[in-house]
């Protein structure tokens, strides 16, 4: 997204999204929410995922004994982050995916020692395939996290960063000065390859 698009689309009237796909994922994300919710109220035995949407509804719980806004507002606000989450991360995933395949079929001793992990994982859980392990275990899956990790490093989704100034800000040991409301773009690949001596 080109930062500064939005208020342009705005005032000529287009939408930043289409209404009918909008209101469809809205709609999906809102079902899954209200099926973690009876889950819970009528104490279903399925296993917590502990995702990202077990993560928001016990914020939105909490927020809302906690808060003037209402349980429905924040519900709102996460079921947008959700969208938001989906859309953004679609095309990264795919992309650092890319990549560390690319690495594996470059470097075969790295791919042998990612199959290894995965396969003693699978063995400790004593399940066959894959798909099948706990989020526990592909957390604890280190080299894997490390591969996609230094993938990341050299070969970043996101080419770079754009934030607004919210007040007037010096950079120190410099005479840069930045203003409040400027546009900053930080480079995410100088970012990653500078030393640390």
């Amino acid at each position: 997204m080109v930062l500064g698009l939005t208020p342009l689309l705005k005032r000529i009237g287009l939408p930043m999204m289409k209404p009918k796909a909008t209101r469809f994922l809205m709609d999906q994300i809102s079902a899954v929410i209200e099926d973690r919710r009876r889950d819970r109220r009528e104490g279903a035995t399925r296993r917590r995922r502990n995702d990202m949407v077990d993560l928001f509804i016990d914020a939105v719980d909490k927020e809302a004994d906690n808060s003037n806004g209402s349980k429905e507002e924040l519900e709102t606000i996460m079921i947008a982050t959700c969208i938001a989450m989906q859309l953004g991360g679609y095309e990264t995933t795919m992309s650092t995916l890319s990549f560390v395949m690319y690495y594996m079929a470059k470097m075969p001793e790295v791919q042998e020692r990612m199959r290894a992990e995965v396969e003693a994982a699978m063995k400790a859980e004593g399940v066959r395939v894959a798909e099948q392990l706990s989020l526990e275990a592909t957390n604890g899956l280190e080299y894997v996290e490390m591969v996609i990790n230094e993938t990341v490093r050299f070969h970043p989704a996101v080419g770079s960063v754009a934030r607004q100034c919210t007040k007037d800000y010096c950079i120190p040991g410099t005479k840069v000065k930045l203003v409040r409301g400027m546009e900053v773009f930080i480079p995410t690949p100088v970012i990653h390859m500078v030393r640390k001596d």
